[in-house]
């Protein structure tokens, strides 16, 4: 089970460093593992919607200090960020959906994902 929600959280954590151009130093902050563990029932578009919130609030810091005649420094992702979106957030997975897939996969021959 770990496995795989690293995967997924890898993988948006990744898209957001490649195609949003966060720098890789924003996510210093992140206990991945936490963040990991808060997410297990969450979808790949629960995910991604995570993603999105968060990101949304740095774009909102931004606009309130230009709106404020402030200087607007970069502003990255924060761990308060993701938080807030955790938040306000909750996975779609069930976990009856989840033994149901794992009981699949067994019957037809894919290994599950072992725990690192």
């Amino acid at each position: 089970m770990k496995k795989r929600r690293f995967f997924a959280l890898f993988l948006v954590l990744g898209l957001l460093v490649s195609l949003l151009s966060v720098p890789a130093s924003a996510f210093e902050e992140i206990d991945v593992d936490a963040l990991a563990r808060r997410t297990e029932r969450f979808s790949c578009a629960d995910l991604t919607n995570l993603i999105k919130r968060a990101c949304q609030r740095p774009v909102n810091r931004c606009i309130a200090r230009r709106e404020s005649g402030a200087e607007s420094p970069e502003e990255f992702l924060r761990l308060t960020d993701l938080n807030a979106a955790l938040e306000a957030l909750h996975p779609s997975v069930e976990p009856a959906e989840i033994e149901r897939l794992e009981k699949w996969m067994q019957r037809i021959g894919i290994p599950l994902p072992q725990a690192v």
